[in-house]
């Protein structure tokens, strides 16, 4: 297959859920045989690209707000179709390519099939309006769990077969150090490490976990500290959110870091925590579970889809801190239960979520799709 997919850009180091997983299956679609061409502004990153990618950068620069990267999304596909027609365009974001996909194809006169891959709708009403109708007016909407597919239907969106769904996968690197024993989880101090992983923004609620800290230190002085990592504007805040509390030095923020570190600090920790409010798949618990961390997380959006209550981890009943905190605080008190849940977690992980099983699953649908358009269905 001949495969043409606009995008901003594909950082191997990127800390956002979704570009993590772009790169991930675009990678495994061009490993299957398949020619995957990236159609990118000129300043964007990429990386060392991998084999059966080929990169072809469009002219305008600053592309990066939807009002103009449908535009310029638009005439880099004209362009790339009439030097060798492409056979799908695959749509990481129907806000930023859908229009200028549709515009194109209808500029072209062309048959190609149209997918968007759908995350979860957020922004303003505007732009939630505008990835809806994008998706309505696609061949297909590839999302990566049925909270997603569900939303999508309640907001106006398309239902039914023309939704797919296709769990997004989890690959956990090769050497990754064996999970020390519950007594040899110490962080500085010689606490256990609650750690957070995501961009500190507030759609992933982090300074819910702060008010979680203060009181799991209040039931179990001396034994914890919080520890985030990720960049983003909400950092600040927390530090005076912590500081308001009392708990300033158990609440610690790194930063973003390298992928090699972020997995041994997973492997590390005590137990994984998020209180994130919206997430369409929840690719940093998929990583703490493959890790083998015992993950808390609140029983709403996609996460009851990746954790099963209970045995592979625990979902909070509520997603308030006094609910976090009383899972926060079983772990941290019964060691033994922490590792049982670890483990199965990582078995879970590992079964049940996989970027080769993804990336097939998308090439059926791909395959399909062009198999239709060719005979005009």
């Amino acid at each position: 297959m001949n495969l043409c997919a606009p995008h901003l850009g594909l950082r191997p180091e990127s800390d956002l859920g979704g570009e993590v997983s772009e790169r991930a299956l675009l990678s495994r679609l061009a490993a299957l045989g398949d020619t995957v061409r990236l159609l990118i502004p000129p300043e964007a990153e990429t990386g060392p690209t991998p084999p059966g990618w080929r990169i072809e950068r469009w002219g305008r620069r600053r592309a990066r707000r939807w009002w103009r990267s449908n535009g310029a999304a638009a005439r880099a596909l004209v362009a790339a179709h009439h030097a060798e027609a492409f056979e799908l365009a695959h749509l990481h974001s129907g806000l930023h390519f859908g229009r200028g996909a549709l515009a194109a194809r209808r500029r072209l006169r062309a048959r190609f099939p149209i997918v968007v891959h759908h995350l979860h709708l957020e922004g303003t009403r505007l732009e939630r309006a505008l990835e809806t109708a994008a998706c309505r007016s696609a061949d297909a909407v590839a999302v990566p769990s049925r909270f997603t597919a569900t939303a999508l239907a309640e907001a106006g969106g398309p239902a039914g077969a023309r939704v797919v769904v296709i769990p997004r996968g989890v690959e956990r690197p090769a050497g990754l150090p064996a999970r020390p024993r519950p007594d040899e989880r110490g962080g500085a101090g010689g606490r256990a490490v609650i750690l957070s992983v995501g961009r500190l923004v507030p759609r992933k609620n982090p300074l819910l976990l702060v008010d979680v800290m203060a009181e799991v230190d209040c039931a179990l002085r001396g034994v914890a500290r919080l520890r985030f990592i990720g960049g983003g504007p909400l950092a600040r805040d927390i530090a005076r959110r912590a500081r308001a509390l009392g708990i300033e030095a158990l609440v610690e923020l790194r930063g973003r870091c390298s992928e090699a570190e972020k997995w041994r600090e997973i492997a590390g920790c005590a137990a994984f925590v998020t209180a994130s409010r919206l997430e369409g798949f929840g690719l940093s618990v998929a990583e703490a579970m493959a890790a083998g961390a015992p993950v808390v997380a609140p029983n709403a959006a996609s996460f009851p889809e990746l954790i099963e209550d209970g045995v592979s981890g625990v979902l909070a009943p509520r997603p308030d801190s006094a609910s976090l905190a009383s899972a926060l605080i079983a772990i941290l008190r019964q060691p033994g239960r922490a590792r049982a849940l670890g483990e199965a977690a990582a078995r879970r992980a590992a079964s049940a979520f996989s970027w080769d099983a993804a990336a097939r699953r998308l090439r059926e649908l791909y395959a399909e799709l062009i198999a239709r358009s060719r005979l005009g269905l």
